[in-house]
């Protein structure tokens, strides 16, 4: 300021100095003397208490121009112009408050001053960030102005204010900055250190608004309303209802910082729960825009301004507010370069943002598995997301494509838990826009449904229906150690019970699972051990952990095979994960009140303790011979078939004949039929010759 001081100074005589008039001012200024325009009074300033002149001439000596000053012969001799220009600044300056801002830019600032109050401060902040982004002239000046490391002192010096005002309005906890209109930059020229937090702004300085919705409508989006009904999120907890009296309730009693996380996979719902909340409780709900003034995607910090911004836009209306998509914000760290996410590297903000929000606010995201617990404890609620319930979702499905699929299919479909319900109503909506006559429809929707599944990386519609319940399974015909049919009534009667099966392969192990749970009218989550284990450490367990999650929130009897896989005994463990492995399964089972069966073809070398937590260990053995009998007789008659003797006897001593032997020689007819007993006999005998445990014949042949 000394160096300023100097400059408007020089060459004035003493007796004068205090007494500047408009006859003092240099001819070829006179121009910007008589000028009304605050913009010019800014840039003035600018070049002379900023030392712009010198860029100016150097780097835009054209501009000089348009502001009718002399260009310098020698654009490095810029003292006499500078020393005009300082005279200037001193004959505007006593008139500093009969500048005024454009018409159009004047009048929507004192539209948005009704709506929010700004003092007189906050105003010209935000008219010179508005300029600084819309006037070209002032956006040059600005840039060739010297770097600052201290923003608020040379935008006070250019504003002609206070700089202690200028503090205040422009900290972090003033309105300005709180709400993401604008930010700010610690040092560098002016035109880095002041800027929009809304590029939308903009259009305050060239159109004349009616409203000031119409500055935020790239901010704020009305949300659409949505076709679903609570019954569709039965399933969440704590309960649909208790999260609408929660949100009610904050708008009655006008509480701030009432936020709400939905988290879950992608397609779950959280969207059209937060749509369904607002018109439960009868507010209308607003959506944190995704694109900016040029329709282009907002990156991670931009879209936390906009939030801010919607919260002060918002502020005084019965209202709910959505912020989408989230993960990006809390989740775009990396632990191993030491890169803190977004809402890390601006905590404070967020916290305050969480903490203070006049307006309730629901978050979803897809994963918070990096999000600070320091944000996770400021959320109200906390609620995970899921795909529904087996019935559930067949509800769902015959409310959405009723038209299209029979029960039996419905029921199928279902069974794919998975294709959550916006990815099956996607799904729906390219079949029945496709009109294909040589193909059904159910065929087609679960080629379109395997296309999107495995991009997900989730098993095929083919393979997540394993679990529909069995038909032609006779209880009579397993050779079982205790009498299944009682342990089935006693289950239908505690509604919980573990069973250990095992036995040779092909005995209907797995088979039991499915009529056990056709039986207790319940759904069977089937899970075989590749579908658990997994080479990452671990994730075994997390596994382990959703399977049984799995099963208690459908209600399912829930059957794991090849259990021998993970549930070695830990006595003989060598590495550490084969013991965190069974430790995670017994905490499981321990804590899972519902129906499980375990089943095994190695029951030798299975942990003791595990054994113990089993309510029954069933033996499945081998057919008895008149269960091979009455079962190759049903398999005739249902062929249609003629039983001969001959035939009878060769079943009756066959040994060592499973369930699973019956249903390959079934498979085999379907391709090419049998023509006589005795030939389906030498295929079942074949079935037991293959078997690797049969007995071999000592001797000569």
């Amino acid at each position: 300021m000394a160096a300023f001081r100097n400059v408007e100074n020089a060459d004035m005589p003493r007796s004068r100095k205090s007494r500047v008039n408009q006859s003092s001012v240099p001819s070829s200024c006179a121009w910007l003397a008589r000028s009304r325009n605050l913009v010019h009074l800014w840039i003035v300033r600018m070049l002379v208490r900023e030392s712009a002149i010198g860029g100016l001439c150097a780097r835009y000596s054209p501009l000089l121009s348009e502001l009718h000053l002399p260009c310098p012969e020698n654009l490095k001799e810029t003292a006499p112009l500078l020393a005009d220009l300082a005279i200037v600044l001193r004959v505007m300056e006593r008139r500093a408050r009969s500048f005024r801002l454009g018409r159009v830019l004047q009048a929507n600032l004192d539209l948005l001053n009704r709506r929010f109050g700004f003092s007189r401060v906050e105003q010209h902040a935000l008219a010179l960030a508005v300029l600084l982004m819309s006037d070209d002239l002032l956006y040059k000046v600005a840039r060739c102005a010297e770097d600052s490391q201290n923003p608020y002192r040379q935008i006070a010096s250019i504003l002609g204010m206070p700089a202690a005002q200028v503090e205040r309005a422009l900290s972090p906890q003033g309105r300005l900055r709180k709400t993401g209109l604008i930010h700010l930059n610690n040092s560098g020229s002016p035109d880095h250190n002041l800027g929009l937090g809304m590029g939308r702004l903009r259009v305050l300085a060239t159109r004349r608004l009616a409203s000031v919705d119409e500055v935020f409508e790239t901010v704020l989006r009305t949300a659409p309303s949505t076709t679903l009904c609570r019954e569709d999120y039965a399933h969440i907890r704590p309960d649909f209802g208790f999260v609408a009296n929660l949100l009610r309730e904050s708008l009655r009693s006008q509480r701030a910082g009432v936020n709400i996380l939905l988290h879950g996979s992608p397609g779950t719902g959280k969207t059209e729960c937060s749509r369904l909340l607002a018109q439960e409780i009868d507010a209308p709900l607003f959506e944190v825009s995704f694109l900016d003034s040029d329709g282009d995607a907002r990156y991670f910090f931009p879209r936390l301004r906009q939030a801010a911004a919607a919260q002060f836009l918002l502020r005084g209306r019965r209202s709910l507010l959505l912020f989408d998509e989230v993960d990006a914000i809390f989740n775009d760290g990396s632990d191993l370069f030491g890169k803190p996410t977004t809402a890390e590297s601006s905590k404070a903000w967020v916290n305050e943002l969480l903490e203070s929000s006049p307006i309730p606010m629901i978050w979803t995201a897809n994963r918070i598995y990096r999000m600070d617990p320091a944000f996770v404890r400021r959320f109200d609620l906390v609620i995970r997301m899921e795909s529904p319930p087996l019935r559930q979702r067949e509800r769902l499905l015959e409310k959405l494509c009723g038209d299209t699929l029979d029960s039996a299919q419905i029921r199928r479909f279902a069974q794919v838990r998975s294709a959550t319900p916006a990815v099956m109503t996607r799904a729906l909506d390219v079949v029945r826009r496709v009109e294909c006559t040589d193909r059904p429809r159910a065929e087609l929707l679960e080629a379109v449904l395997d296309g999107t599944l495995a991009a997900q990386g989730h098993a095929s519609v083919q393979r997540s229906c394993r679990g529909l319940p069995a038909q032609d399974y006779d209880v009579s015909l397993c050779n079982a150690d205790a009498d299944l049919d009682a342990i089935a009534a006693g289950l239908a009667q505690t509604g919980k019970g573990r069973i250990c099966l095992y036995g040779p392969p092909g005995t209907g192990k797995t088979a039991f699972g499915h009529w056990l749970a056709k039986t207790l009218d319940r759904p069977l989550v089937l899970k075989r051990a590749s579908d658990i284990q997994s080479m990452w450490l671990g994730e075994m367990e997390k596994n382990l952990a959703r399977a049984f999650e799995e099963a208690a929130r459908d209600g399912a009897v829930l059957q794991i095979d090849e259990v021998d896989s993970f549930l070695q005994d830990r006595r003989g463990a060598e590495r550490p994960w084969e013991i965190s492995q069974t430790n995670e399964f017994l905490t499981q089972l321990e804590s899972f009140d519902g129906v499980f069966i375990a089943s095994t073809n190695l029951m030798d070398g299975l942990d003791r303790a595990a054994l113990r937590r089993f309510d029954y260990k069933v033996r499945v053995d081998y057919m008895r011979p008149e269960q091979s009998l009455r079962m190759f007789r049903r398999m005739l008659q249902n062929w249609n078939i003629a039983c001969e003797d001959d035939s009878v006897a060769g079943i009756a001593r066959l040994s060592r004949l499973t369930p699973g032997d019956f249903a390959v020689v079934a498979r085999r007819h379907g391709v090419v039929p049998f023509a006589n007993a005795s030939a389906v006999l030498d295929a079942l005998c074949r079935e037991v010759a293959m078997r690797t445990d049969a007995p071999r014949r000592i001797g000569f042949v």
